[in-house]
C-alpha cells in the first residue's frame, strides 16, 4: 500500500478525502428498507426473526431477572461498589448540571457551578475508568474489549487537570464561596 501525502493547501484534495464515501448499491439499500420495513410493521416478532436469522439467535431475546440476579451474584463486592460509586458521581454530576441549567434560565449568574461542575467531572469520569477495568478484571490487560477500557483509564486521570487541577478549584471553593483564609 503506497501512502499518498495530501499538502496542506490542496483544498479540492481535501474536501475529496473528508467527502463520505459515494454507495451506489441499490440493491443493498433495498435490502436494508425491507428489514427497517418488516421491523416496523411487526416489531419484535420481526426483530426475532432476523436475530435468527443474522446472529443465529433464538427467542427469548430477553434476560430474565432471575438471569440478572444470578449474573450480579457472582460479581464480587468490590467491582459493584466500583460500579455503584461510578453511578453515584456520575448521577451527582447529572443533578448538578440540570441545576446548574435550571439556574440560568432563572436569572441566576454563575456563582461556584464553575468550579463544582469541573471537580464533579473529574470525579465522575475517574470513578467511571475504575469501575469498567474491575469489572474486567485481568482481561483488561488483554485487550479484550480492544482496549477501550484501559484507553479510557488513562484518559480520565488527567480529568482532574483540565482547566485548573482538582486541588485550585478546591481552593477557589473555600476562598472565593465559603470565605476561608488562603494557607
Amino acid at each position: 500500500m503506497r501512502l499518498k501525502i495530501i499538502e496542506g493547501g490542496d483544498k479540492r484534495a481535501i474536501r475529496r478525502l473528508l467527502a463520505p464515501a459515494a454507495r451506489a448499491d441499490k440493491a443493498f439499500d433495498k435490502r436494508v428498507a425491507a428489514i427497517v420495513d418488516a421491523v416496523r410493521d411487526r416489531g419484535d416478532r420481526a426483530l426475532e426473526q432476523f436475530a435468527r436469522r443474522f446472529d443465529n439467535v433464538s427467542p427469548p431475546l430477553e434476560v430474565s431477572p432471575a438471569d440478572i440476579r444470578a449474573g450480579a451474584d457472582r460479581v464480587s463486592a468490590d467491582v459493584r461498589r466500583a460500579i455503584a460509586k461510578a453511578y453515584v458521581d456520575i448521577r451527582v454530576l447529572d443533578l448538578n448540571s440540570v441545576r446548574q441549567l435550571s439556574n440560568r434560565v432563572a436569572g441566576h449568574a454563575p456563582g461556584s457551578d464553575g468550579p463544582v461542575a469541573k471537580l464533579l467531572w473529574a470525579i465522575g469520569a475517574q470513578s467511571l475508568g475504575h469501575a469498567w477495568l474491575d469489572a474486567l478484571g485481568p482481561l483488561a490487560l488483554t485487550g479484550a474489549d480492544d482496549g477501550h477500557a484501559v484507553s479510557e483509564y488513562f484518559y480520565s486521570r488527567p480529568s482532574s487537570v483540565y482547566g485548573g487541577s482538582a486541588q485550585i478549584q478546591r481552593n477557589l471553593l473555600a476562598q472565593r464561596f465559603l470565605g476561608m483564609p488562603r494557607t
